[in-house]
């Protein structure tokens, strides 16, 4: 990749990052999107990107490194004065050792693909981020919903049974009953208020935007490699790109000079010019390669465990996420059941306490059970839908 490929990629990615606030605002692309843009990781990878493509262009120059010119000059006006006199110039160009050339472009090659492929990884690393905080506000949003919802029973019972008690139909005792859960009720929408509030806190604190009002991912089959194994293969290859060039580069560079030389005996002789070449060859030394083999060979050695490490985990990952969500649905039939069963027990409760036959406080535990079940419920379906989100995670998928 060349210095104007990797500028137009740069401005692809501005781009993304640009519509991304015009997203769908019932899917997570758009946050996601903006926490993208935010991460220092992301700004610090593109950053390094111009670099590996002016590698790359440098291994098409002529030359290897800058040349140099060295002067020199020579007299005996301090000693025997008898006019003797020599100047020498010399250009020096340093070559490019056998290999050389090839072997840095290579490694510049698999040096940048080796950071598209960290950039893909790191995206994900915020997609896991961008969900999770998602998936805690939809938590926090269900259970104010829920506790808000019992707040407005509780106020109408306990207006109800204060009403009652001034007509002389129920006795004081049932209107502090139902005025305590009020204030229970209260509490609990005060608590389940403040933590919807830390969830928004910590989302716009992600993505500098509020969450969507719905969001929800079907599982997906990935036939793709996923982006952490992407990069740790680039990784391994960057790796062997870099053992290869530490073999080429076992020495220093040839040197090649041209030189001049003009002279004279004394001040009766003429000034004499030469011109002269110059060739150094310097021969590789083991004691200073083999420190460097057996460094590079380490980070093959080490990349490549770490690779194999994240294809066994990926894969433990994967088949977690699917017994989770197996679990979940299960759970989920449960609870639907227990609320269903509760939820009628309730109205034949409120008709046997219309009817005086039942307590007010018995009436109150069966509609705290049964908002407990509701509650449970609600939070069970969301842990289905993160589930479905924790399998495309695993998978490698964007939001």
């Amino acid at each position: 990749m060349n210095r104007k490929t990797s500028g137009a990629w740069l401005v692809t990615i501005a781009a993304i990052a640009a519509l991304a606030t015009t997203a769908d605002a019932s899917s997570l692309t758009s946050p996601f999107e903006a926490a993208v843009e935010r991460s220092a990781e992301i700004k610090g990878l593109l950053a390094r990107m111009p670099e590996q493509a002016v590698k790359r262009d440098a291994a098409g120059a002529l030359l290897p490194g800058g040349w140099s010119i060295s002067v020199s000059s020579e007299s005996d006006a301090l000693t025997t004065q008898r006019g003797a006199r020599e100047v020498a110039t010399e250009a020096a160009f340093p070559i490019w050792l056998p290999g050389e050339r090839g072997a840095t472009a290579h490694a510049a090659d698999h040096a940048l693909l080796a950071l598209e492929a960290e950039l893909a990884r790191k995206r994900m690393e915020i997609a896991k981020i961008v969900r999770d905080a998602y998936w805690e506000f939809a938590e926090a949003r269900e259970k104010l919903a829920l506790a808000e919802r019992r707040l407005a029973i509780a106020r109408t019972l306990a207006a109800d049974t204060r009403r009652r008690v001034s007509a002389g139909q129920a006795a004081e005792v049932d209107a502090l009953i139902a005025e305590a859960e009020l204030s229970d009720a209260e509490a609990t929408v005060a608590a389940r208020r403040g933590e919807l509030n830390e969830a928004l806190v910590q989302f716009n604190g992600r993505t500098g935007l509020r969450p969507p009002a719905s969001f929800s991912e079907e599982t997906n089959r990935r036939s793709a490699t996923h982006p952490t194994v992407i990069a740790l293969s680039a990784a391994v290859t960057k790796a062997e790109s870099e053992r290869h060039l530490v073999e080429v580069i076992d020495r220093d560079r040839p040197e090649f000079a041209l030189t001049t030389k003009t002279d004279r005996g004394d001040r009766d002789e003429a000034y004499n010019t030469q011109i002269g070449a110059r060739v150094r060859i310097p021969f590789a030394y083991d004691a200073v390669n083999a420190p460097k083999r057996a460094a590079a060979d380490g980070a093959i050695i080490a990349a490549r465990a770490e690779l194999e490490a994240a294809e066994r985990s990926l894969k433990s990952d994967v088949a977690k996420a699917r017994a989770k969500l197996d679990g979940a649905k299960k759970q989920l039939a449960a609870l639907e059941r227990r609320h269903t069963q509760l939820s009628a027990a309730v109205v034949l409760i409120e008709k046997s306490q219309n009817a005086g036959q039942t307590s007010l406080s018995e009436l109150i535990r069966a509609r705290v059970q049964m908002f407990d079940a509701a509650n449970s419920r609600a939070l069970a379906r969301i842990a289905v839908e993160r589930a479905q989100s924790e399998i495309n995670q695993a998978q490698g998928i964007e939001p």
